[in-house]
Order: structure tokens, then sequence, then C-alpha cells
């Protein structure tokens, strides 16, 4: 379901995830910048970290006295989520 923006938010996961599969069945894994069976572990070995960034500057953030300090642990991960959204945009 697309959001009013338009964008479907699991897109980039699906991407990501189906991207070695999807080159294995075409059959051009010498065209692939990466390894198809790299694609996904790399796409969740930064994609893992970045979520739990997020969710614990969330839980910082309810306590009012460390609400800066979650929102800095926050925008890290979410930065840290940004390339590899790109990347697996780009996929």
């Amino acid at each position: 379901m697309a959001s009013e923006s338009g964008i479907y938010p699991y897109k980039p996961n699906t991407i990501g995830a189906l991207y070695g599969r999807l080159v294995l069945f075409v059959g051009s894994v010498e065209a692939s910048i990466i390894p198809p069976k790299y694609v996904t572990k790399i796409f969740l070995c930064g994609d893992v970290p970045a979520f739990f960034l997020q969710a614990d500057g969330g839980g910082i953030m309810s306590q009012v006295s460390m609400s800066s300090l979650g929102h800095k642990i926050m925008l890290i991960g979410l930065f840290v989520q940004l390339p590899l959204t790109g990347y697996s945009n780009r996929a």
C-alpha cells in the first residue's frame, strides 16, 4: 500500500532481499557489481544495526533528561540506513 507521497515503505527492503536471486535467475552474475551471494548479507548487516540504533534512540528519548542523546542516536541510525536504502534501490 502506498503512502500519501506515493512511496512504498518496504520497497528498498524487498529489492535488497530479492536482487541476488534475480541476478542468478537471469544468469548475468558477471554484470553484477557485488556478487549475488553477498547482496542480502551486506544489506542485513547494515539494516539490522540501523534498526536497533533507531529503536534504542527512541527508547532513550522517552526519558526527559536524556532526550537529546536519544535524538542523536536515532539520527545516527537513520544515517546508517540511508546509504543502504540507496544501495538497495540501485540494485
